[in-house]
């Protein structure tokens, strides 16, 4: 047990990224839709996904990173719907960039200061993330927009070869603002 050594030394525990759903062995391969979106995303900043409940749309996502050749460059995360998503989802992109870039800095600096989002989001965006997709799942569970708002910004302002997916059961009005 690693715990009582890391208490010892005062090693934090690294939380662990959400991975995309694994493959379904029964799922029916949509070459055609995954080719269109994957057009798509190259003049939009971000795409939303939504529909009735349990119809494979985080699955069909999962499959648009294995795709586009992004299984090591996606950043996936799944709202609990709950107070707590944002500081969740600012901690986990930290923890992404800190594996992606080497900078761990922002992690410890979350973990030990208490960052607000927006300042968090302002430091991820000095990070150069040239490659990738980051998923934003269950956004219908999402109780703050402001979520939307930083996530859509990062990407679209700062990690230019980065794509912004959303998935949720139902079309978002925040969403929809934002372009």
């Amino acid at each position: 047990d690693h715990s009582i050594l890391r208490a010892w030394l005062g090693v934090p525990r690294r939380m662990r990224l959400q991975a995309k759903p694994n493959p379904d062995e029964n799922s029916v391969t949509r070459r055609e839709l995954l080719d269109e979106l994957s057009r798509t995303l190259q003049d939009e900043p971000f795409v939303l996904i939504y529909g009735l409940s349990k119809i494979g749309k985080s699955q069909f996502v999962s499959a648009l990173v294995d795709h586009n050749g992004w299984a090591t460059d996606y950043f996936w995360y799944a709202f609990a719907g709950d107070a707590g998503d944002l500081d969740r989802l600012t901690r986990h992109l930290a923890l992404w960039v800190g594996e992606r870039t080497g900078r761990w800095q922002l992690v410890d600096d979350l973990s030990k200061v208490g960052l607000q989002p927006s300042l968090a989001f302002e430091r991820l965006g000095n990070a150069t993330i040239s490659r990738g997709c980051v998923v934003l799942d269950d956004c219908h569970k999402a109780t703050d927009s402001v979520a939307f708002e930083l996530v859509c910004s990062l990407v679209s302002r700062y990690w230019s070869g980065c794509h912004l997916v959303l998935v949720s059961e139902r079309k978002l009005p925040a969403a929809a603002a934002l372009g």
